[in-house]
């Protein structure tokens, strides 16, 4: 039997996730698979399967190497790759999805739910990253969030995308593994798009302020993640649970528990060697 002992997302661009066997306290475990100064890494074995878990960014910078040593080797030696999102949905798929769950019906538009100084701080925001606000104006708010977060990292020197699952994803296929995903396309998508409509409004506007507040979170946050610094990632991140409850309800509580009960299953039904 497995559990979960620790558990954070950072509004959907970061996943950190610690899970240790019963008879090893998870910061021990941590220490013992990750050595030092590198990004953590968690190692539970059973009598018959082994699972690597490995705290992960979306996104990553040039310049610094993140993915050597233990996770290299643990990577190597595995035989199934999970992700979160499964990699074989069709594209015309997704693009019915994505037009489903990103964007408003016709004759909406975000602007629609804003009052005169949200809008204004939205503008901003848009003209300040360089988004198009006719672009801004078609999608849900959860979706524009999401879209200004991914463009203030771009000016950032952040490369949103290329980040750990697509080289994850490049040694998968070099080797052979197999690739698994928590859950499907639209599943991933509709934990935010379902949400009310004020809920991701709250989202929305949280995010605008926390950039303009705290504008050199991400480099914070990137140079505790790249060391594996638990305790600075759960310092920075500490408050998520009361931000806005229903996103870390959905976000993080409902799915490390979906995700902890595959991987129990997994442990239980089959044998090898997995990088999650």
């Amino acid at each position: 039997m497995t559990r979960v002992y620790r558990h954070l997302l950072v509004w959907g661009l970061t996943v950190v996730s610690a899970v240790g066997g019963a008879s090893t306290p998870p910061d021990e475990s941590a220490d013992l698979a990750k050595g030092k100064g590198g990004v953590a890494l968690w190692k539970m074995v059973d009598e018959d399967t082994t699972v690597y878990l490995y705290g992960t960014l979306h996104s990553t910078k040039p310049g610094r190497a993140w993915f050597t040593g233990n996770a290299a080797n643990a990577l190597a030696a595995s035989d199934i790759l999970y992700l979160e999102v499964e990699e074989n949905t069709p594209p015309a798929v997704a693009k019915r999805i994505q037009k489903q769950l990103y964007y408003n019906p016709d004759g909406q538009s975000l602007s629609d739910y804003l009052d005169d100084a949200d809008e204004s701080l939205l503008r901003d925001a848009a003209l300040r990253h360089g988004v198009s606000w006719a672009a801004l104006e078609r999608m849900k708010p959860w979706k524009a969030a999401f879209t200004l977060g991914n463009a203030n990292l771009t000016q950032k020197g952040v490369d949103v995308a290329t980040g750990v699952e697509a080289y994850l994803l490049k040694e998968a296929a070099r080797s052979g593994m197999r690739v698994r995903g928590f859950a499907s396309f639209a599943e991933q998508t509709g934990y935010m798009a379902d949400l009310p409509v004020d809920v991701q409004l709250r989202f929305l506007l949280y995010s605008l302020n926390e950039e303009r507040e705290k504008p050199d979170q991400f480099e914070a946050l990137y140079e505790a993640w790249i060391t594996g610094n638990v305790s600075e990632l759960e310092s920075i991140f500490g408050e998520a649970p009361d931000t806005i409850p229903e996103v870390y309800e959905v976000l993080v509580v409902n799915r490390n528990t979906l995700w902890a009960d595959e991987i129990e299953r997994v442990m239980q039904q089959e044998a090898g060697t997995i990088f999650v």
